[in-house]
């Protein structure tokens, strides 16, 4: 399966992720609803920041490989007053 995007895409996506809140589910599912949607952000902010296509993740408006640059890890992390994206 190959999921294709482009820059237009990823920030409509990343627009409700931003705002959703969680109504009428237990605290469990409250808590995995958390979880999904901070992997959802987070994989979504890596896909804005990388500008090439890698494995199954194919940017239309950028469809080539480029292990020069991108052959690396990005990782994003938040918390209630910030959010942190770093390449390693």
């Amino acid at each position: 399966m190959i999921i294709s995007h482009s820059l237009p895409g990823i920030k409509r996506f990343l627009q409700p992720l931003r705002t959703w809140q969680p109504a009428r589910l237990t605290m469990l599912m409250r808590l995995i609803a958390g979880f999904v949607l901070h992997a959802g952000h987070g994989a979504s902010q890596s896909a804005l920041a990388r500008d090439e296509s890698r494995g199954t993740h194919l940017r239309t408006d950028f469809p080539t490989l480029d292990d020069t640059r991108w052959n690396r890890h990005i990782w994003f992390r938040r918390t209630a007053s910030e959010e942190t994206m770093g390449i390693s």
